[in-house]
């Protein structure tokens, strides 16, 4: 189990939007549910190079005692359907899986710590 006093989960998410207004709203509202575990901020709301109907949203939760298993509880909170790659929570949407904004197309969950 990895624990920390120095570490910070990261969600990095694509979404579906017609603007960056709109995709600023979905980081509010992703941020707000993030709120309820510690300090979520955006760090990141750009155009995706690849795809232009997607934003590029990057976001920071920031606690005090953080473990692997709170990525986790932090993962269900967010949404359904996640598949796990070592430390990280992938969510790539699908017919059964659903995502708490429905504007999410993409979504990686992690925990970093830092040394």
């Amino acid at each position: 189990m990895t624990n920390s006093n120095n570490s910070h989960i990261n969600l990095h998410v694509f979404v579906e939007v017609e603007s960056e207004g709109e995709a600023k709203s979905c980081a509010d509202f992703l941020c707000g549910l993030l709120n309820s575990f510690g300090k979520a901020s955006a760090l990141q709301i750009e155009p995706y190079w690849k795809i232009p109907e997607y934003f590029d949203v990057r976001l920071e939760l920031r606690c005090n005692y953080l473990v692997q298993e709170d990525v986790e509880q932090i993962a269900s909170h967010l949404g359904d359907g996640w598949l796990t790659a070592g430390s990280s929570f992938i969510w790539n949407g699908g017919d059964e899986a659903k995502f708490a904004d429905e504007r999410v197309r993409w979504a990686n969950l992690e925990l970093v710590e830092i040394t």
